[in-house]
């Protein structure tokens, strides 16, 4: 359990992370003010780089000691919508037990936690805070693991990706592929029979009915330990020029998150060759995030889980099943490091209104923190 002191330093560490304004398209960044200004301050004793510096993106590595084994990660960016909240969002409250202010499921409140576990100990240990305000899916990572500062993790023995899993610790979960598609039509007057074969916007809705009927048939068939079909979303579609014309574009906006067990950009390019006249889309992928663990061979696959399992059980931490959602464990795993997610919250609070965690729930991330970074087995 934490001791008083600590649970007051939690709770004083989320409030201020979450008064920043760090959601997707929020603005510009600057390491000079702001969350990497308030972080920088509180890492007194550590080695720190900056990684991935854009208008949009920014990563902290946070280093103390020359032989850290443990390599702890957050993500500090929020999603966009702010509709529907009782009070103000970037306003911490704790009622009922609850702690609420937006990112606290997902990670703000984990975030804190790692603060507060860094004050109490003294081993050697490396940090990433990352923060990417662009596209939401932690390009930081993938930034900073190319770069030159990789070369510091040659003694990690695990990555541990903070994220909102109720404090089990997950070593599997879906991939994630982002795409957006650009239909072309052929412009002209709505009062002509052409209207049902030419309108990009029709073209598109055609497409997306297949690619809904398609993961429908999943939804029924394919299975993975308590996970079930692909997760497929057109988050945006949009086009033409008013009601009366036929629609000479479109643009689609879609996720597909595949099984533990599948290839996501297969699946994706499945998708995509359900458009009947492929030669009226043009298709971009935006992010291929891979399965966490990055799938390889079978017998490749089973041994990584099998180490990754037997290294989390000698700290006794509780195992968690496979997840739906896509967390950055699984670049690193593609980049051959074990890795797993780990952090307190729920994903149905992240970025929902009112967002929540249990106090209790962040305060035990502090404990779990601590025995990672010590060592403590």
């Amino acid at each position: 359990m934490v001791t008083e002191q600590q649970s007051e330093t939690l709770l004083a560490y989320v409030k201020h992370l979450v008064a920043c304004d760090t959601r997707v398209g929020s603005g510009m960044l600057s390491k000079e003010e702001g969350i990497f200004a308030f972080l920088e301050d509180q890492l007194s004793g550590f080695e720190l780089d900056f990684v991935a510096e854009s208008d949009t993106t920014l990563g902290l590595l946070a280093m103390r000691g020359s032989r850290p084994k443990h390599l702890l990660c957050v993500h500090l960016e929020t999603g966009q919508e702010i509709r529907g909240w009782s009070h103000d969002p970037f306003t911490l409250r704790v009622q009922n037990g609850e702690v609420l202010g937006l990112g606290v499921a997902n990670c703000k409140g984990g975030a804190g936690a790692l603060l507060t576990a860094l004050q109490d100990t003294s081993e050697d240990v490396a940090v990433l805070f990352t923060l990417d305000l662009k596209q939401y899916n932690n390009m930081c990572a993938s930034q900073f693991l190319a770069s030159s500062l990789r070369s510091k993790l040659s003694t990690i023995e695990f990555v541990f990706c903070i994220e909102p899993t109720c404090g089990a610790v997950v070593t599997e979960h879906r991939g994630l592929v982002q795409c957006t598609g650009y239909f072309n039509g052929v412009s002209g007057h709505g009062a002509q029979a052409r209207v049902l074969v030419d309108s990009a916007i029709h073209e598109a809705m055609r497409w997306g009915m297949r690619a809904l009927d398609f993961a429908g048939e999943h939804q029924r068939h394919t299975y993975y330990d308590s996970l079930k079909g692909i997760y497929f979303n057109i988050g945006l579609m949009e086009g033409g020029n008013n009601s009366n014309m036929i629609a000479d574009h479109a643009v689609v906006k879609w996720t597909v998150r595949p099984l533990p067990e599948q290839e996501p950009m297969y699946v994706a390019k499945q998708i995509c060759e359900l458009a009947s006249r492929p030669w009226r889309v043009r298709w971009e992928y935006q992010f291929n995030g891979p399965t966490l663990p990055a799938r390889g061979s079978a017998e490749k696959t089973a041994e990584i889980i099998d180490r990754t399992r037997e290294y989390l059980s000698s700290y006794a931490l509780l195992l968690g099943s496979a997840v739906d959602f896509w967390t950055p464990a699984s670049i690193f795993s593609q980049a051959g490091f074990l890795a797993a997610a780990l952090g307190p919250g729920h994903i149905a609070q992240s970025d929902a209104p009112d967002e929540r965690v249990k106090l209790s729930e962040l305060e035990q991330s502090v404990c779990t923190f601590m025995r990672l970074i010590d060592g403590v087995k």
